[in-house]
């Protein structure tokens, strides 16, 4: 149990660390959350049936010195790692591409992303706003009735349509 725990912990830190530096992440948010419950499932246990071990007073001693730490500014480290495992989406899968409306911290403007997926893994290509406008109309993203994206070489360009209205988004790649 403590070779699981140990390859969960390094999944955990290794997909928040690319996630935070290179908005890359692993295909789907499902994963990304089975990996942190599980993790935060385990810890207790981990602790509890090795809490005689020096390293497991030490590894306790920087989870609880990381928590403290995150609380002081406004906690937002600690709700930003929470948000990252817990936040419910809305969003919508057209070829190979995944429009998802959200924030990437608590205090943060919602925007849609334009994820991409790579195999397993998915790359954010860019944002747009969190209302699409449409003839002086704003709408949700689950709102829009349809949806078409063409990848130029260096953008995206996405159509939305509601009621035979339409708007045109481009996205920049990163």
């Amino acid at each position: 149990m403590l070779k699981v725990y140990i390859v969960i912990t390094i999944l955990l830190i290794g997909d928040l660390t690319v996630y935070l530096t290179n908005g890359i992440s692993i295909s789907g948010q499902l994963i990304d959350k089975i990996i942190f419950w599980t993790w935060g499932i385990l810890s207790p246990i981990v602790i509890v049936k090795y809490s005689k071990r020096i390293w497991v007073k030490w590894y306790l001693g920087l989870v609880l010195f990381l928590i403290t730490l995150s609380f002081i500014p406004m906690g937002i480290p600690f709700l930003k790692v929470a948000l990252f495992a817990t936040e419910f989406n809305n969003e919508r899968r057209i070829r190979g591409y995944r429009l998802r409306e959200g924030a990437k911290s608590v205090i943060a403007i919602p925007k849609i992303s334009l994820i991409k997926d790579i195999g397993v893994f998915e790359k954010e290509i860019g944002e747009i706003d969190f209302y699409i406008e449409i003839d002086e109309n704003s709408y949700r993203l689950s709102e829009i009735e349809k949806i078409d994206i063409n990848e130029e070489v260096d953008s995206v360009i996405i159509e939305f349509a509601v009621e035979n209205q339409s708007t045109i988004q481009k996205i920049k790649k990163n």
